[in-house]
């Protein structure tokens, strides 16, 4: 999947949900929601979640997972980034599909004014 340059983020939600954290574990948990957003998800393993929070790996699984981890699902996985997600990847399909059809018509409109100009003495 390419990476997306930019992501939403409702900041009175993001307030209300994350009052309990610290500093580091508000740059952590911003950190894994940008990974997120670009990558569609998280891996399991911690030394892998350490380096994307830029954390010492003893840091990481002793004082800041515990805190961020309630903020996911099940595997590591975010309802609101995955509901954001669906709504910028249908976002994506219908400009897409807008732009073929934008095409075929710029195709066609040039096809026809070629075929003009050749019947033309």
């Amino acid at each position: 999947m390419s990476p997306r340059a930019w992501m939403p983020l409702w900041i009175g939600d993001y307030l209300a949900d994350t009052g309990h954290l610290r500093t580091v574990d508000h740059g952590a948990y911003c950190l894994l929601l940008m990974h997120y957003w670009r990558t569609g998800g998280l891996p399991q393993d911690d030394v892998q979640l350490a380096k994307i929070t830029r954390l010492p790996l003893k840091s990481w699984v002793e004082h800041v997972k515990p805190v961020i981890q309630p903020l996911f699902r099940e595997g590591w996985r975010h309802k609101r980034v995955d509901q954001e997600l669906a709504r910028h990847n249908d976002i994506a399909r219908k400009r897409a599909i807008a732009g073929q059809k934008g095409g075929l018509v710029t195709a066609m409109v040039h096809d026809n004014h070629n075929r003009l100009k050749s019947l033309r003495p």
